[in-house]
């Protein structure tokens, strides 16, 4: 199915509106196939029970065959995640193309540009705020050895808006005792 996408794209008129019209036809061919209850309704979808065999959701295609060995070998992540944040095209608008190590790629550079982006509003924070904190920049638990779990619920609240900077775990000065029976 997605292996019908050409190796390489075609030249540069043809590129830019050929391939986002067959992208937008496979994601419909993708969502008819994850949704087999919809049915056009005045140029629109709408929703009609499916009986499911055993409660499992069940595709009408396997998504395997929407993987496109092209789009996965060919990609440049990093300029595919920028062109898709800046609302350009990008196969990273596709994820159901990208086998799951690549999926697992994009979430990576995802989460690393979030922390970036984070630890720069924190710094613009504090610079509004007169004030520097090195360890502001960090989501940041003290946590008791004989405590881990209780302590990191506890503070869990208090860190609120900052779960998208990078975690510091700081361990406090006491130690764990380990007693022989």
């Amino acid at each position: 199915m997605g292996a019908a996408l050409p190796r390489r794209c075609p030249a540069p008129p043809h590129c830019e509106q050929d391939i986002p019209i067959a992208m937008k036809a496979l994601s419909l061919l993708y969502a008819a196939s994850e949704n087999p209850g919809l049915e056009p309704v005045e140029g629109e979808f709408a929703r009609r029970p499916v009986p499911v065999r055993g409660g499992m959701h069940t595709s009408v295609l396997p998504y395997q065959a929407f993987y496109n060995d092209a789009v996965d070998a060919e990609m440049n992540f990093e300029e595919a995640y920028i062109a898709w944040r800046e609302g350009n095209f990008s196969f990273c608008q596709y994820p159901f193309l990208l086998f799951p190590a690549q999926k697992s790629r994009l979430l990576k550079i995802d989460a690393t540009v979030t922390m970036e982006e984070e630890k720069r509003r924190a710094f613009h924070s504090m610079m509004s705020e007169g004030r520097i904190d090195p360890m502001g920049f960090y989501c940041e638990l003290e946590i008791n050895r004989n405590n881990e779990v209780e302590d990191t619920l506890r503070q869990i609240p208090a860190l609120r808006g900052s779960f998208r900077r990078p975690l510091k775990v700081r361990f406090s000065a006491k130690r764990a005792s380990i007693k022989a029976a």
